[in-house]
C-alpha cells in the first residue's frame, strides 16, 4: 500500500491512501477458485483545532473474485467448500467529531459522534450454492453489511475519575443478498445499544474500571446465522483493577 498526508494548514491537513489486498483460496479449491484480490482508496480530511477534532473519510473497495467459505452450520453446502461472487463495489463514507469542553479546573467533558455510511453491490449475475448469497443480480446488495451505523460518546474527565456514557446503532442489514425493500424473515433490524464505564485512578499505578454493557438489557437479534436466532448478550456488569509499574 501507499499513502500520503499534506498538512494544508496548521490545523488542517488532507490524506489519501491506496492499497491491494489479497486473499488466497484453500488449498483444497484447487484452481476452480481463483485468489481473492482487491484496490482499496481512502482519502479525507482532517481538522484539529481548539478543542475540535474532525474527520471526514470516504473510502471505495473494488474486489475481484470475492470468496465465500461455507461453515459447519450454513446448510446446503459441505463445510470447507469455497465459493466466488466474481466482482463486487464497496462504498462509503465515515464523519466524526470531538469536542473538549472546559466545565471547571479540574472537569471536562469530552463529546464524541461517529457515523459511518456503506453501501455496497455485485457486480455480476449468478447462482451460488452458498446460502448468504443464492441466485444474485448485479446491484444486489451483500449480506451482513448494514447502511448505517452511528456511535455517541459523553463524559466526564478529571484528573482521577472518568465517567462515559456510549450509545451505539447499528441499521437494519441483509442476511440474503438482494436489494429494495428488506424481508424480516431473512434480515437483521436495527438496534440501539447502551452502555455506561467508569474508571478511578487511584495513583499513577493502580485504577479500577467498570463497565454496564447492555444498561436497558435489550433482547435484540444480532444473526440468524449459525444455527437460528441470536440474541445480543443481555445486561452485563464488568469491573477490572490495573496495575503498571
Amino acid at each position: 500500500g501507499i499513502s500520503a498526508f499534506w498538512q494544508w494548514r496548521e490545523d488542517v491537513g488532507i490524506f489519501v491512501g491506496l492499497h491491494k489486498g489479497f486473499s488466497p483460496a484453500a488449498p483444497s479449491s484447487g484452481s476452480i477458485i481463483q485468489p481473492e484480490e482487491s484496490l482499496n482508496l481512502e482519502y479525507g480530511l482532517r481538522v484539529d483545532s481548539n478543542n475540535i477534532f474532525m474527520e471526514a473519510i470516504g473510502f471505495f473497495s473494488d474486489y475481484e473474485n470475492l470468496i465465500g467459505r461455507c461453515r459447519v452450520s450454513d446448510f446446503g453446502c459441505n463445510p470447507g467448500d469455497e465459493f466466488s461472487a466474481g466482482a463486487v463495489q464497496i462504498a462509503g463514507a465515515e464523519l466524526s467529531l470531538s469536542h473538549l469542553y472546559n466545565l471547571s479546573s479540574r472537569w471536562i467533558m469530552p463529546i464524541t459522534f461517529i457515523y459511518t455510511y456503506t453501501e455496497s453491490a455485485f457486480q455480476n449475475n449468478f447462482q451460488s450454492g452458498f446460502p448468504q448469497w443464492g441466485d444474485v443480480e448485479v446491484g444486489y446488495e451483500l449480506p451482513y453489511i448494514p447502511e448505517n451505523i452511528g456511535r455517541f460518546q459523553i463524559g466526564l474527565v478529571s484528573d482521577d475519575l472518568e465517567f462515559n456514557f456510549i450509545a451505539k446503532y447499528v441499521g437494519k442489514m441483509r442476511e440474503l443478498a438482494g436489494k429494495g425493500l428488506m424481508d424480516e424473515a431473512t434480515s437483521i433490524p436495527s438496534s440501539m445499544i447502551l452502555d455506561f464505564a467508569a474508571t478511578w485512578n487511584i495513583n499513577e499505578n493502580f485504577k479500577i474500571t467498570g463497565v454496564l454493557e447492555n444498561l436497558g438489557d435489550k433482547k435484540i437479534i444480532v444473526s440468524r446465522r449459525p444455527i437460528g436466532s441470536r440474541p445480543i448478550a443481555p445486561r452485563m456488569y464488568r469491573i477490572g483493577f490495573r496495575y503498571g509499574f
